[in-house]
C-alpha cells in the first residue's frame, strides 16, 4: 500500500513545475505522454523527505516506509528518501500492483540508476519491468522479447514490439526464466551489442 501511494505522489509530481528538467529528459528519450499514462511513470522531486511526508500524511510510519524499500534510516537517527531528483518507473507485478520502483538520476548524483532493495514484496531476481504492459502481446504472440533496461523496454513498445520486458538492475536470472516460461516459450534475447551485453546473453 505505501509504494501505490508512493507510485500516486511520483506520478503527481512530474506534472508540476519543479519536474520540467524530468519532462524535458523523457521528451528528449522520445518518451510520450501515452507512454507515460501506460506505464505510470512519475519524478521523485530534489529533498529529503518530501515523499515521507506524504505517507505520513497517509498513516505511514518511517519504520514501514523503510521496509517498503521508500526511505533510508539516517546514521543519527530518522530516515530520507530513497528517491530523489529522479525519473521513477513503478515495477508492477503481473496483477497491476506496484512491488518496487527504479529511478534514473537527472542531477548527476550517483549511482545512475537505482532501484528498491531487496523488500517482503519485491525480489529482484524475479521483478520485470513492463509485464502487465505487455501481457496481452506475449500471449497473443507466444513469445517475450527480452532487453537490459526502462529505455530500451519503452523504446520497444513505441516501435509496436509490446511483447517486451527488462530484469531490474541485475542480470536476467533462474527466477526471471521461470516466471516468463508461463506466458511463452520463445524468448529473444536484445542486449546491447557490447561484449558485456554478449557475454549476459551467452550466461
Amino acid at each position: 500500500e505505501a509504494c501505490a501511494s508512493a507510485a500516486q505522489f511520483f506520478q503527481f509530481q512530474l506534472r508540476t513545475d519543479a519536474a520540467a528538467l524530468a519532462r524535458e529528459y523523457l521528451e528528449k528519450r522520445g518518451v510520450s505522454a501515452a507512454t507515460i499514462e501506460a506505464f505510470q511513470i512519475g519524478y521523485a522531486p530534489v529533498g529529503w523527505d518530501h515523499l515521507l511526508k506524504y505517507l505520513a500524511e497517509r498513516s505511514f510510519t518511517p519504520e514501514e516506509v523503510e521496509k517498503a524499500g521508500l526511505a533510508s534510516p539516517r546514521d543519527g537517527g530518522g530516515h530520507y528518501d530513497r528517491f530523489r531528483a529522479r525519473v521513477v518507473f513503478p515495477i508492477l507485478e503481473p496483477t497491476g500492483q506496484v512491488a518496487g520502483f527504479g529511478g534514473r538520476g537527472l542531477g548527476g548524483e550517483p549511482p545512475k540508476y537505482l532501484n528498491t532493495p531487496e523488500t517482503p514484496v519485491y525480489k529482484k531476481s524475479r521483478a520485470l519491468f513492463g509485464l502487465p504492459q505487455g501481457l496481452e502481446a506475449i500471449r497473443e504472440r507466444g513469445r517475450v522479447l527480452v532487453v537490459e533496461g526502462y529505455f530500451d523496454l519503452l523504446a520497444l513498445h513505441r516501435a509496436g514490439l509490446s511483447e517486451g520486458v527488462a530484469p531490474c538492475g541485475t542480470a536476467v536470472t533462474q527466477a526471471h526464466a521461470r516466471r516468463i516460461r508461463r506466458y511463452a516459450m520463445e524468448v529473444v534475447l536484445l542486449f546491447d551489442g557490447d561484449v558485456a551485453g554478449q557475454a549476459a546473453a551467452e550466461r
